[in-house]
């Protein structure tokens, strides 16, 4: 039997109301095992609304008492206070369970060029630690910069579309062998991925 796993959940709720919506842990694990997905990777919403320290709070808290449910704790280029080493804060992370982190370029303003999150990849790469980011928050162009600079690092892409032949999703893919892909919501089964 084929193990599923869902990367691109999100818990908590937007600062806004959704109507007949309460993305909890219960929704999640009922969805999970309607789908037969054995295991999700949660990020939380409140790294939006709040900032990522809360959120990986959140997370953690969320998920805690679950096998089927592995947090994934969004990481910055420099680190969280007081020391703003990246090192020391996946170190931290990792001592907490966390084995997959997430980040987001856009919600933070940084680059995610090597010259700015270098020393960052440069960690999780080390750790061997899965970094997920969201398509829609970086260009193709970054991702083989990324990739390029550091091989081994295990990246999944979340949200990646399927509208037609996505004619930067295949490049890449050849060129690097540690990119994946989450196939979401955004994706079209027919003519899909292999």
């Amino acid at each position: 039997m084929e193990k599923l796993i869902a990367c691109d959940p999100i818990m908590g709720l937007p600062r806004g109301p959704m109507k007949n919506c309460d993305p909890d842990r219960d929704d999640l694990l009922s969805e999970m095992a309607r789908l037969g997905i054995t295991t999700a990777i949660v990020r939380h919403q409140s790294t939006f609304d709040i900032g990522p320290i809360i959120a990986n709070q959140a997370v953690l808290d969320a998920t805690s008492d679950s096998d089927a449910l592995v947090p994934a704790c969004f990481v910055t280029p420099d680190g969280f206070e007081p020391d703003f080493d990246p090192a020391e804060t996946v170190d931290a992370m990792l001592q907490k369970g966390v084995q997959v982190c997430w980040t987001d370029p856009q919600a933070e303003h940084f680059s995610p060029r090597p010259w700015c999150s270098g020393p960052l990849y440069e960690v999780i790469e080390s750790r061997r630690v899965p970094l997920l980011m969201d398509y829609q928050t970086v260009n193709a162009d970054d991702l083989d910069s990324i990739l390029n600079n550091f091989p081994d690092l295990r990246l999944i892409l979340v949200g990646v579309p399927r509208l037609g032949r996505n004619r930067l999703v295949y490049p890449l893919l050849r060129r690097h062998s540690n990119l994946y892909m989450c196939l979401s919501h955004t994706y079209s089964v027919h003519c899909g991925f292999e």
